[in-house]
């Protein structure tokens, strides 16, 4: 570094800091100007305020604020160790100190709990240098309670690299799913085959438990980077591949570019039962619910932004697809309703549909009929193929959107909502038509096999942002809303056979999302679930608390039996 003025001489002694803090030590050691005492349990330590504060943000903040704190010069911490309180003190005054490995809990949740930002970090490199085979789960489950990310980034970097060896270790047998997963999406290290021998023996400690996590993690693997001999060997003799038939053919296509691949003589057929999926728009998170049980679960975190009004969600086969308002569409596999849960982007939807596009589905494919909920003027219904990723332009009509839509016997059944009507007006330049969208009492059906639409009887009242959902050859409308914007308070019951529709008032409150499970309609409100038997036309409430959650969707998920 150049001077600026030959008569001045840098003064740079790089231990001049340090040297204070022993000195400091020294001086606490000796209880010289020691201006406060922490206790912890029995144990008090005396310290002075100023290192206390260069240190911990906790202690800063509370020594400003807190003037009790300040006259009695005394603080309590409760539950923490002493002996790691001790050890965050010295190390705070520069003190060099050995720690033993059952200690490392201890010393980081002191840092964290009083916010020494960097001693936390000098522990968290101090751990980081500490990994290995031994190690690293011990430490990984210290940096997930913690939040320490570049601790816990690289612990699953090294596990991801050293897979091969910690497979035999008694503590991978019980690592959750969520762990597994992180092992195997990191793609900087670890070899994709080891990778999947170890998901392959992690599965087969617990082969019952741990069978429907099999395809839901595989998926994650890069099968390209799968060394062709091991492939074929997985194919033949590997009872996990053969008798998973997703993961089979995966592997198949993968290596053989094969599709025409079957195991034999294996199937697999997976068992479970009806239930609820809610989205919970401020968490982020799916919850499950199984109404018969009265009981819910809280499902895996997830990054999508399911934020209320701007998406739909739909069941098809063994996965859910959320259509967004910007027409992208999501696609997750359901493999097991604790499992992890992966999320793929799939091809966008061709034409604009607004918010909360209505979808449906045949159950072979997807369709989004006309708008969703919102002043989008949508004229298109467009079919989605899963297995090819396309979507198709099937039929276009007079615009409609915030109606309500149902698939029955291959026909798509669209209901109320509002229709546009060429309305006059003169602009402040020139002339022309503008499309006006209005509530209409109008039912048409869209025949998938003839692409044809017919119209049907008029609703008894024009409807809006309707809940739908078939039962056998009926078809209920809950909720909505009135041309006057006043709620709709009746469920209206349409007969396929007959064309005529017939009047209900069984629910004790009308609005939210509405599916059925097992031949009843749930209705599912901001705090509340609503069941209807429709054989008896009973209404009762189901004993679930879902007032914690802010529900942005909720949709059935039928067994795959």
């Amino acid at each position: 570094m150049a001077q600026d003025n030959e008569n001045e001489v840098l003064l740079n002694r790089e231990q001049f800091s340090f040297e204070i803090f022993k000195q400091f030590n020294v001086l606490r050691k000796q209880g010289i100007c020691c201006d406060f005492e922490i206790v912890v349990g029995d144990v008090s330590f005396s310290v002075h305020q100023v290192v206390l504060c260069a240190n911990s943000e906790y202690f800063k903040v509370l020594l400003q604020t807190d003037e009790a704190v300040k006259q009695s010069q005394k603080f309590e911490l409760l539950t923490l160790d002493p002996e790691c309180v001790a050890l965050c003190i010295d190390l705070m005054y520069g003190q060099r100190r050995y720690a033993d490995k059952s200690k490392w809990w201890g010393l980081v949740e002191v840092a964290e709990r009083l916010q020494m930002i960097k001693l936390l970090e000098f522990v968290s490199n101090y751990l980081q240098e500490s990994v290995n085979v031994n190690t690293v789960y011990d430490i990984w489950t210290i940096a997930q309670i913690f939040h320490c990310d570049e601790l816990g980034k690289y612990c699953v970097e090294f596990a991801a690299e050293h897979v091969g060896v910690m497979k035999d270790d008694k503590r991978f047998k019980i690592l959750k799913a969520e762990h597994i997963g992180c092992i195997l999406s990191c793609k900087t290290k670890g070899t994709e085959s080891g990778k999947l021998a170890s998901l392959i023996d992690w599965v087969m400690w617990d082969k019952e438990g741990r069978s429907d996590f099999f395809y839901v993690l595989f998926v994650i693997l890069d099968l390209s980077k799968i060394a062709k001999s091991y492939g074929r060997y997985l194919l033949e003799r590997e009872p996990l591949i053969v008798e998973n038939l997703r993961c089979f053919r995966k592997i198949s296509i993968s290596l053989l570019g094969s599709t025409d691949v079957y195991p034999y003589p294996y199937i697999c057929n997976y068992k479970k039962k009806d239930y609820l999926i809610i989205f919970d728009g401020s968490s982020g998170r799916l919850h499950q619910i199984y109404p018969g049980k009265n009981r819910i679960k809280q499902l895996q975190h997830t990054e999508l932004k399911f934020k209320h009004g701007n998406f739909t969600a739909i069941h098809l086969k063994d996965a859910i697809y959320v259509i967004m308002k910007d027409k992208s569409i999501y696609e997750m596999t359901l493999n097991s309703p604790d499992g992890l849960y992966v999320w793929r982007v799939r091809k966008s939807m061709n034409h604009d549909h607004g918010a909360r596009p209505p979808i449906v589905t045949d159950g072979e494919c997807l369709y989004v009929a006309f708008g969703g909920r919102s002043r989008t003027k949508s004229d298109h219904i467009e079919k989605y193929d899963p297995g090819a990723d396309t979507w198709d332009t099937i039929a276009q009509r007079r615009s409609r959107n915030s109606h309500s839509c149902v698939v029955v016997n291959h026909k798509i059944y669209c209901i109320g909502g509002n229709m546009s009507a060429p309305v006059e007006y003169i602009p402040l330049v020139g002339n022309r038509n503008e499309v006006h969208m209005s509530p209409t009492r109008s039912m048409v059906s869209f025949d998938l096999h003839n692409n044809k639409f017919s119209n049907l009887e008029f609703l008894p009242m024009a409807i809006y942002s309707s809940a739908a959902v078939s039962v056998g050859d009926s078809i209920y409308v809950i909720g909505g809303n009135r041309r006057t914007d006043s709620g709709n308070k009746s469920t209206l019951v349409y007969d396929i056979n007959t064309n005529m529709w017939s009047e209900l008032r069984q629910f004790v409150n009308i609005g939210g999302e509405a599916c059925v499970i097992n031949g009843d309609i749930y209705v599912i409100r901001e705090n509340e679930i609503q069941c209807l038997n429709v054989s008896n036309n009973e209404c009762r409430i189901i004993n679930i608390d879902v007032s914690h959650l802010q529900i942005s969707y909720a949709m059935s998920v039928a067994s795959a039996d």
